[in-house]
């Protein structure tokens, strides 16, 4: 299979990946669509980008292909990349649900915090503990305020209808939203936990076959769980498959895309840490390239969506603060492992 062989080249896969992983949520708006219909495209856009590159790139050159990756690694990695993929679709879907309801500006980095977080607490070993607590005391105050940012754009919808039924619809979103991505980064934080252990070591799977397995347990979990959040309607009522069957192929196109751009942007940070380990990007230049997809996200919801534009002062204030306390977190716990 091809890859890296350069730091050179795995900095440019961690560039490609930072723009694929904080852009794709940009189809779901672009879709107009209900999340629950839009994510069964994303699953599927996914799979055939992870089967497409391990049967092409994840075959050619001197390494194992991505087949002998698979044999060697055994059934137990297998296992923890498809569960890992598993609880992530769960995760995801949660935020995808979140971004419908309040936009992508503050729910991806409220998610990801929590991610971040997640990660590092159960990794502390070896870390500069001042550093960590710092960090994830940063983290937590970019969870509130991107909470409060989402809690005052809400109110500020509602403030602008114009009759009850105008208000009964878009009054709540705001501490649906919340609710969402706080659990969708939790279980998405938990999920990459569970992934690490089947990728990487002699045993492992590696970035081609990891990335494989991965999407197939994303897309297992998809055809489970999306039927059960089509039937509660988080965003409005009910939706049957009917209605997914019947959407314009733009919709399905756009779906499809957005699976392909995030399996793009995870194939890519699975090579960038497929290199030599004296050539690799050390952990400070992983975390910063990786998590710092929730900035680029934040900025498409404010220049491109223009989420917060029109809403209150406060609102605006406290993205600002996510922004600032998210980039302090990651800074502080990129360098936790730095003598």
């Amino acid at each position: 299979m091809l890859l890296p062989t350069t730091h050179q080249t795995a900095i440019l896969l961690l560039i490609a990946s930072l723009i694929c992983l904080g852009s794709w949520p940009n189809f779901l708006k672009l879709a107009k669509w209900r999340f629950e219909l839009f994510y069964f495209d994303f699953a599927a856009g996914a799979l055939v980008l992870a089967i497409v590159a391990a049967m092409t790139l994840g075959t050619l050159g001197s390494e194992l292909s991505f087949n002998d990756r698979i044999a060697v690694a055994g059934l137990r990695s297998q296992a923890m990349a498809i569960g890992g993929g598993f609880v992530f679709s769960i995760g995801n879907m949660l935020l995808v649900a979140a971004i419908s309801l309040v936009g992508m500006a503050a729910s991806v980095p409220l998610a990801l915090s929590l991610v971040l977080i997640v990660v590092a607490v159960t990794n502390w070993q070896d870390a500069n503990l001042t550093m960590l607590m710092l960090g994830t005391a940063a983290l937590l105050t970019s969870v509130i305020t991107a909470a409060i940012a989402m809690r005052k754009l809400d109110l500020t919808q509602v403030k602008k209808g114009r009759n009850g039924k105008q208000n009964t619809r878009t009054s709540g979103r705001g501490k649906k939203g919340i609710v969402l991505a706080v659990l969708g980064g939790l279980i998405i934080g938990g999920s990459a936990l569970l992934a690490e252990g089947g990728l990487w070591g002699d045993l492992g799977l590696g970035a081609y076959a990891g990335s494989l397995m991965f999407c197939v347990g994303l897309a297992i979990s998809t055809a489970i769980f999306n039927l059960f959040f089509m039937n509660i309607g988080i965003e409005g009522g009910r939706v049957t498959f009917g209605t997914y069957l019947a959407g314009k192929p733009i919709r399905h196109l756009l779906g499809f895309a957005g699976g392909v751009l995030w399996a793009v942007g995870s194939l890519a940070v699975l090579l960038a840490q497929s290199v030599t380990t004296a050539l690799a990007p050390d952990q400070t230049t992983l975390t910063l390239f990786t998590q710092g997809a929730a900035l680029v996200a934040l900025v498409w919801g404010i220049l491109a969506w223009r989420e917060f534009a029109g809403s209150s002062k406060g609102a605006k204030i406290s993205i600002a603060l996510t922004a600032a306390f998210f980039i302090g977190g990651c800074i502080l716990l990129a360098y936790r492992f730095q003598p």
